[in-house]
């Protein structure tokens, strides 16, 4: 018996956000301001799913790609700065007052997560990469680390300056920077450091990886007073040991990088630019006509379909062809 072999078109197997015939590529403005709520991250699941968070306990949560929002118990009043899910149902949640939170229902309901330490501190970044394996920082500059879901925790980086921004790439892989450039191979028993040459007047803003090799960190004004209208993106493509900077974009500052691989990114302040190259040109891609962007957080599902939140809770979305 002779089995039959089946072959689908290539248009039906291209991962895209967009099923509608005609649609204008780029970004829209999904959600509007609708509250006096400021966030400060967002995190999707699939190209449906999705959860941003901010002030005073805030999680509203997407089921339709971010043309609707509702609002999630959280349980607390403290300030969320960062979300992360491995899936659409597991999940975790960190802010102000040692906040750590966790949900495995897609935020039906949240649990506190104790760290042990009751000091009034700030987590900002949450990472995990699978159900067990996770790492979070905080504004004393430390590094946690958690081998079990979130359920205990060890201080695996002891302090160094303010909130570190996270990479992740596996159980033992991780970069952080905080002033330089933090790297460990080994699960956070051994770090080595390295400078960033960040040009003079500027100061780093947030950190992104796409893999080992190729990072990029967003710049913002670092003079505290003298106005700068053009702000550079510095590149690395070897983990870190050498850094170059991309020309200078006219932006007011940048807040927030996304990289989907080695060559499609985004960078975000009152303007987005992209690059298909690897940060070596980069091109205008959305500028509001009547507004201020003032962009907090970017995340792509793939080349073709991302978000961007501001401070105020609009919601941009991209989408290719």
């Amino acid at each position: 018996m002779k089995s039959a072999i089946f072959f689908l078109p290539a248009f039906l197997v291209i991962i895209s956000c967009n099923t509608e015939p005609n649609f204008n590529p780029g970004w829209t403005l999904l959600r509007e301001k609708q509250d006096d709520i400021t966030y400060y991250a967002l995190h999707f699941s699939d190209e449906s799913t999705g959860w941003i968070v901010g002030y005073s306990g805030t999680i509203k949560r997407t089921s339709n790609g971010g043309d609707t929002w509702i609002t999630q118990q959280s349980g607390v009043q403290s300030n969320l700065w960062d979300v992360c899910f491995i899936n659409n149902q597991i999940g975790w949640v960190c802010g102000a007052d040692n906040t750590l939170l966790k949900t495995v229902n897609a935020g039906e309901s949240w649990n506190t997560v104790s760290l042990g330490d009751f000091s009034n501190k700030v987590n900002v970044a949450i990472k995990f990469i699978d159900d067990n394996n996770g790492w979070l920082s905080n504004n004393n500059g430390e590094i946690l680390k958690s081998s079990d879901g979130g359920l205990t925790w060890q201080v695996v980086k002891q302090k160094n300056v303010g909130g570190a921004r996270l990479a992740v790439f596996d159980e033992n892989t991780v970069y952080f920077l905080s002033g330089k450039l933090f790297r460990t191979f080994d699960g956070g028993v051994t770090w080595d450091s390295l400078s960033v040459s960040t040009p003079n007047n500027y100061m780093n803003s947030e950190m992104f990886f796409s893999d080992p090799d190729n990072g990029y960190i967003v710049t913002v004004n670092g003079t505290g007073g003298m106005i700068i209208s053009e702000y550079p993106i510095v590149m690395t493509k070897n983990g870190g040991s050498n850094w170059q900077s991309s020309d200078y974009l006219k932006s007011d500052g940048f807040r927030c990088v996304y990289f989907t691989d080695e060559n499609n990114g985004w960078v975000a302040g009152n303007n987005i630019y992209k690059t298909n190259d690897g940060g070596e040109s980069w091109i205008l891609d959305y500028s509001p006509k009547t507004s201020t962007l003032n962009a907090k957080d970017l995340y792509f599902i793939n080349e073709n379909c991302g978000w961007l939140i501001n401070w105020d809770g609009q919601i941009y979305k991209y989408e290719s062809d």
